[in-house]
């Protein structure tokens, strides 16, 4: 949580003090990536609550959407694990 909120920090900082989107969107995905571990942690504590499930669940939505705005600021996507060549097609 204290990495989030360091994250968060900074990207409000960075808008208070006119920087670049780019710079911006990089806190944003930081905050998401942030928002998904602690959606982890959150489903963790008590897995036998359906709230806990519930709460992890909104947490990990709202860590992708927080990413995806981020990307969007950058100009960047995400890094996907994509198959090069055909070599996918074997399995």
């Amino acid at each position: 949580m204290d990495e989030l909120a360091t994250a968060l920090e900074e990207a409000g900082k960075s808008i208070m003090q006119g920087k670049t989107a780019k710079e911006i969107g990089i806190c944003f995905v930081k905050s998401g990536d942030c928002m998904e571990t602690l959606s982890i942690q959150i489903r963790g504590y008590a897995p036998q609550f359906e709230e806990s499930s519930d709460a992890a669940q909104r947490m990990a939505f709202a860590g992708e959407r927080m990413r995806e705005a981020g990307y969007e600021l950058t100009g960047t996507s995400p890094e996907v694990n994509t198959p090069k060549g055909k070599g996918w097609i074997k399995g």
